[in-house]
């Protein structure tokens, strides 16, 4: 069983709930709550390669150039799972996309727990 508070961050994606990030350390542990605590050693020996683990279990891909048909760029992929219209809500217009991009986007849609 995991610890599970709240992880305040300010590396949060602007479409992230304030309370979604959580310690990934067992219950009733000493010290500081962790995000990921699965990768410090990773952290110690190659911080890069850390925070691409980081990036590509949370982040959907990137588009290597910015325009409005690249679709959004480095988005958390539980930001994904909500429907057209919520991401609509939040100032992502699905329906101005090609569909290969919304597929895509769609296929990296995971959950916060799932990426974890």
């Amino acid at each position: 069983m995991f610890c599970h508070n709240i992880i305040p961050t300010r590396a949060n994606s602007k479409y992230d709930p304030e309370d979604l990030h959580r310690c990934h350390l067992h219950a009733g542990h000493t010290g500081r709550c962790q995000e990921y605590p699965y990768l410090n050693h990773l952290a110690q020996v190659a911080p890069k390669v850390k925070n691409k683990v980081v990036r590509d279990a949370t982040k959907t891909t990137g588009a290597a150039w910015k325009s409005d048909d690249a679709g959004p760029n480095r988005n958390s992929r539980w930001v994904m799972m909500l429907s057209d219209a919520e991401l609509l809500a939040l100032g992502i217009d699905m329906s101005n996309l090609k569909s290969g991009i919304v597929a895509k986007l769609r296929e990296k849609a995971a959950s916060y727990e799932d990426c974890m």
